[in-house]
């Protein structure tokens, strides 16, 4: 399985793009969360964040759609 992130409408497949997005935008950018709201169904699970660091801050919803107990696809949106 090829695993992606879609980060605001940017996406990135595979290990090493995934890793070079969280350099940037998560890891490298010491970002912080903080948990509002939480959702999980037998098809996808999602969290409303606030985020912080030295990236982006504001709110963020990630949602995650599993495959075979992992996790296929993570996106961030607005909402």
């Amino acid at each position: 399985m090829n695993s992606q992130v879609n980060g605001w409408g940017s996406i990135y497949r595979g290990r090493r793009e995934i890793e070079g997005w969280s350099d940037r935008e998560l890891i490298g950018a010491k970002a912080r969360f903080s948990l509002i709201s939480s959702n999980e169904s037998t098809d996808q699970a999602s969290m409303q964040v606030d985020v912080g660091g030295n990236g982006f801050n504001g709110s963020s919803r990630f949602s995650f759609d599993p495959e075979n107990g992992l996790i296929r696809e993570m996106r961030i949106t607005a909402d």
